[in-house]
């Protein structure tokens, strides 16, 4: 049985999470196959989001030439997915200036 949206979204934020804090905390890895069947999970999320699986995996094939290059745009994918999951809290509303 094919993932669900959520769980394809889920799958793939731990992984480029566990991308990302590798990074930061100097543990650079050049594989995001954290995972068994994250091949499944890109082919799920190319059904219903075939734009945000191209740019994550554009941000993967250059991340072992660039990894600092390409932190900025894996956290914005990273809130992209996390938003598919249901775990994103909107921004906030900045508040009324009172005239």
């Amino acid at each position: 049985m094919p993932p669900t949206p959520a769980e394809t979204a889920w799958a793939l934020y731990c992984a480029l999470h566990d991308l990302a804090a590798g990074h930061v905390v100097g543990q650079i890895t050049d594989s995001v196959d954290q995972t068994e069947d994250i091949g499944e999970h890109f082919d799920a999320l190319d059904l219903h989001h075939l734009a945000l699986s191209g740019q994550i995996r554009s941000l993967i094939a250059d991340w072992p030439r660039n990894p600092s290059g390409c932190l900025p745009g894996l956290l914005d994918r990273l809130d992209d997915l996390s938003a598919l999951t249901g775990g994103h809290l909107p921004l906030p509303v900045p508040p009324l200036l009172e005239t």
